[in-house]
């Protein structure tokens, strides 16, 4: 194998696990901290509010819907 050949193949694995990383950065940032509904009078997000909104929702394979189970999880 050639060094030329080498250097291609390293540079193609490590495009690929550039890639890779992408798949792991948030897709929408502060989603629910920009949902006043979610927001008590103190202006912090409650849990019970949360939980009427997931329920509400029909689409629970969403964006949203996901990140109001993981604010469930964290915070219950």
């Amino acid at each position: 194998m050639t060094r030329e050949k080498l250097t291609e193949i390293v540079r193609e694995v490590l495009a690929e696990m550039q890639e890779a990383k992408d798949v792991h950065k948030a897709m929408n940032p502060g989603i629910l901290s920009k949902d006043s509904s979610l927001k008590g009078e103190d202006g912090k997000i409650k849990i019970s509010k949360v939980r009427q909104k997931l329920s509400s929702m029909k689409d629970k394979g969403s964006t949203k819907a996901k990140a109001l189970r993981r604010f469930i999880n964290y915070h219950d």
